[in-house]
Formats: C-alpha cells, sequence, structure tokens
C-alpha cells in the first residue's frame, strides 16, 4: 500500500497544477501569510483519473486539454495564470505518458515488469471507484461555472 500511495504522489507531483489562487490571479504559489484557497487541488487527480480511463480502462482516447483548460478558463484563470500554464504543462506530459511511467515516477533507474505495472494500475484504478466511474468521468466534460 506504502508502494501504491508513493507511485501515485510521484505520478501527482508529475501532473501537479494544485494550490490554485482565488480567481482572477489563480495563483499557485503563495506569499507568508496568504491564505491558499484549495479550488482547483483536485486537478491532479483528475489527470490521473483520465489517464487511468484511457490507459488501463479502455476508454476511448480524447484530448485532455480542452477538457481541464476548458474548465480553468471557465474559472477565469486564462492562459497568462500560473495554475493554467502549470496544468497545460501536466496535460501535455500525461498525454504522452504510459502505464509504466506511474509506476516508476518516471525514474529511468527504476524498471517495472508488465505484471507489476499492471498490478499497481488496478490498484490505482480501484482506490478511484473502478473503471466505470473512471470511464464517466473520462466522457463527460465539466460543468460550465
Amino acid at each position: 500500500m506504502i508502494r501504491f500511495l508513493t507511485c501515485m504522489t510521484l505520478f501527482g507531483l508529475a501532473c501537479s497544477s494544485a494550490y490554485a489562487g482565488d480567481s482572477p490571479s489563480c495563483k499557485k504559489i503563495f506569499l507568508n501569510g496568504e491564505r491558499a484557497d484549495t479550488t482547483f487541488e483536485w486537478i491532479p487527480f483528475g489527470l490521473s483519473a483520465h489517464f487511468l480511463a484511457e490507459k488501463y480502462c479502455g476508454a476511448k482516447p480524447i484530448p485532455m486539454a480542452p477538457k481541464f483548460l476548458g474548465f480553468l478558463e471557465s474559472r477565469g484563470c486564462g492562459p497568462e495564470t500560473e495554475v493554467y500554464r502549470a496544468t497545460a504543462e501536466s496535460v501535455s506530459k500525461v498525454q504522452t505518458s504510459e502505464l509504466e511511467t506511474m509506476v516508476t515516477g518516471g525514474k529511468p533507474t527504476v524498471v517495472a515488469t508488465k505484471e507489476k505495472v499492471q498490478e499497481v494500475a488496478a490498484r490505482a484504478v480501484e482506490q478511484l471507484g473502478g473503471c466505470e466511474k473512471l470511464i464517466r468521468f473520462h466522457d463527460n466534460p465539466f460543468p460550465a461555472k
């Protein structure tokens, strides 16, 4: 279980665009004493769910950018904001990744067998609610604000 959480954390960091600030600033870095808004904290998990739906559950591949970046834009966070830029970078990384990247955390020195990759992916899917839920999330656009 610890290995699974570590892998998901490392994968989440590669996808991280969390800790965005209040719109329209949409910051992800805060000064001392500045209150953090967690409005966009779910984005790394959303990217992971979308990724797993396609790579493990067999959902039809669809571009992530319109879904995630469109959601940010509907919240007033355009291309000039920190959270938008970080999310765009994460979307680019995640869309070109494979399941093995999730398991190895993107470290080329870590080698994972096909069986290990499938095992970790299966646990991640289970933790996120199963393939049915992931595919539903994958196939549905986010509601506008």
